[in-house]
């Protein structure tokens, strides 16, 4: 599950980048995001899938985190 979440975010972000083919994957991070979605259980994956799904969860807006300190779904 963890994986396909972080799938669909790449594939946004690559939706909604300017310049698909030459800067996006030019980009450092991204190739560590494609390596964190990989399905695979080793060590090094399982912590940058970690430090992927942290990075998603900061990004979340405020509005939407207090609605889940609120109704105790963390």
């Amino acid at each position: 599950m963890v994986c396909f979440v972080l799938f669909c975010d790449f594939m946004f972000r690559l939706k909604n980048s300017d310049d698909k083919k030459k800067t996006f994957f030019k980009e450092k991070w991204n190739w560590l995001n494609i390596i964190a979605m990989i399905p695979i259980e080793f060590a090094p994956f399982r912590i940058l899938r970690l430090l992927r799904v942290i990075i998603l969860i900061n990004k979340i807006p405020k509005h939407f985190k207090g609605f889940v300190e609120e109704t105790h779904l963390d």
